[in-house]
């Protein structure tokens, strides 16, 4: 007997996955948990313990197609199409790193800011995401605008 996975809902829902069993009188869909055990199970069983043990993580792919959104306001394009974006960090405790720099080294602030913010917005609703961190590099007043576009948090929080 051979199972063939063919359906997974999310990469962080992988239960129940969805099997096509062939048999001699065609296919039938149903969960990998009422399928008798056999030794394809067991080889499938791995294969599902191993995923669902991994945390769901966010690809680069995810991030970049969220910061294809984010938009020079001086100029009109998305910043990865002008490729202002310079590094894209995940861990695997769900912590996202951004670090990007703009056309001038004296954009505007105001910019330069709404820029980093829309990257922390757009990104942080991301599956997977715990936290964002965005590094401005390059500008004059990098180190104000990483301040208010990452906040500390308060103890309150």
């Amino acid at each position: 007997m051979t199972y063939v996975i063919i359906d997974v809902h999310s990469p962080c829902d992988l239960l129940p996955i969805l099997v096509m069993r062939f048999t001699g009188r065609g296919a039938e869909k149903g969960p990998i948990a009422t399928q008798r055990p056999t030794v394809a199970d067991e080889s499938i069983n791995e294969v599902c313990s191993l995923f669902s043990r991994r945390r769901c993580m966010v690809t680069v792919d995810e991030v970049t197609r969220e910061l294809e959104k984010v938009v020079d306001p001086e100029i009109g394009l998305p910043i990865t199409e002008m490729h202002l974006v310079d590094e894209i960090t995940i861990r695997e405790d769900g912590e996202l790193f951004i670090k990007y720099h703009l056309t001038a080294p004296f954009c505007p602030p105001i910019f330069a800011e709404d820029i980093g913010m829309n990257i922390r917005q757009l990104t942080s609703k991301l599956d997977g995401v715990k936290k964002v961190t965005v590094e401005l590099h390059g500008h004059a007043l990098a180190n104000e605008i990483n301040k208010r576009v990452n906040p500390e948090p308060t103890a309150s929080s």
